[in-house]
């Protein structure tokens, strides 16, 4: 069965004044059905300090959603759903919401015969560790994944 899924990388960019190179943090995906509206996370978060994050003078509160951007993102997206069309992506409402240091790129979507947290692992898997054979876990982060559900 094909599926539409509508899917966003999670970028970091430690600088706006003079940008760098934005940091890859994961992938967020939405998917559709009559009755139910399915959103999957898979990310990265730092566990202490990471080099380039930049978050060493960072002011606690911003430090703290980088940090631990999958739940900032997951309880943004709870409230996205209130505003998304029955039929619209609240991952669009969270594009829009997110926009500065920490965002999304913008939204795509695409068919797959894949089950949702299949497809979203693999984005995960080929925006964060584009080069590796096989998924790696780098010290200092730690993975993480979020479902959320929203039946009508």
């Amino acid at each position: 069965m094909r599926r539409n899924i509508r899917w966003a990388q999670v970028e970091y960019q430690p600088n706006l004044q003079t940008p760098v190179k934005a940091i890859p943090l994961g992938v967020i995906a939405e998917e559709l059905s009559k009755n139910d509206r399915l959103l999957m996370i898979v990310g990265r978060e730092p566990i202490g300090p990471v080099p380039g994050l930049q978050l060493e003078d960072a002011w606690g509160p911003f430090s703290e959603v980088v940090e631990q951007w999958v739940e900032a993102f997951s309880k943004s997206l709870r409230d996205c759903f209130g505003h998304a069309a029955p039929d619209g992506y609240a991952i669009d409402e969270l594009a829009q919401r997110w926009k500065r240091n920490l965002y999304l790129r913008e939204p795509q979507t695409q068919q797959s015969s894949l089950l949702l947290d299949e497809f979203a692992r693999r984005r995960y898997r080929d925006f964060v560790y584009p080069k590796a054979p096989t998924p790696v876990r780098l010290k200092p982060w730690v993975r993480n994944q979020l479902q959320l559900q929203r039946t009508a």
